[in-house]
């Protein structure tokens, strides 16, 4: 991927859809698409991605999630204020979501993801009976999603995700040495999840 990049600035995303594609079609046990979330548990809400509204999950809906820090940054929550807005088609476009979770809709819409499951905008936040079964099924909500977006940058919801819409700021050098190009690779995922702040939250 490091040496394949569209630009320096942004991920090569025809690269993360065939891993997805290989990932889906090759491996088993915790990659298998079969599992699907038993709904009648807990009304499941997702935001569709293409209309820009949050909707009540379909039968056999496939989604992803989205696992981010919310932080000191304004957010727009799902509220009885905010609810008509939220779940009218076109309603995402009239509120200022924070840059994360626009970021996560445009990446859905990059790899034919239709649905995104978001905290804030999925659970009433103002109704305590939805708070609670929400939480009391949240392994369900995370283990059976297609894959999670975890948003591991910076320490509020207004970060975004790097290396979408040109929001990347490592730089890549280059040499051509004896006819050979070599290049810097990324510091370690794994080394910059691990000291994030998301690291730290409890639900992670």
């Amino acid at each position: 991927l490091q040496a394949r990049q569209v630009d320096q600035h942004r991920v090569d995303l025809r690269l993360v859809r065939s891993w997805l594609d290989l990932c889906r079609d090759c491996h088993s046990g915790d990659c298998a698409s079969g599992r699907r979330i038993a709904c009648s548990q807990f009304c499941l809400r997702v935001i569709d991605v293409i209309h820009e509204r949050v909707v009540d999950a379909p039968a056999d809906c496939k989604y992803v999630t989205l696992s981010y820090v919310w932080g000191q940054a304004k957010q727009v929550m799902n509220r009885k204020d905010t609810r008509p807005t939220l779940t009218t088609p076109g309603g995402l476009c009239y509120l200022e979501i924070p840059r994360t979770i626009r970021d996560a809709i445009d990446l859905c819409k990059e790899l034919r993801e239709n649905y995104l499951w978001v905290d804030a905008l999925c659970i009433q936040q103002d109704d305590e009976e939805d708070v609670k079964s929400q939480i009391a099924n949240m392994d369900q909500v995370y283990s059976c999603a297609e894959f999670t977006i975890v948003a591991a940058a910076g320490d509020h919801c207004n970060v975004g995700l790097p290396g979408l819409n040109g929001s990347r700021n490592f730089i890549q050098n280059t040499a051509d040495i004896w006819g050979t190009r070599l290049i810097t690779t990324h510091r370690s995922p794994t080394l910059g999840a691990e000291t994030s702040k998301w690291n730290t939250r409890g639900w992670t």
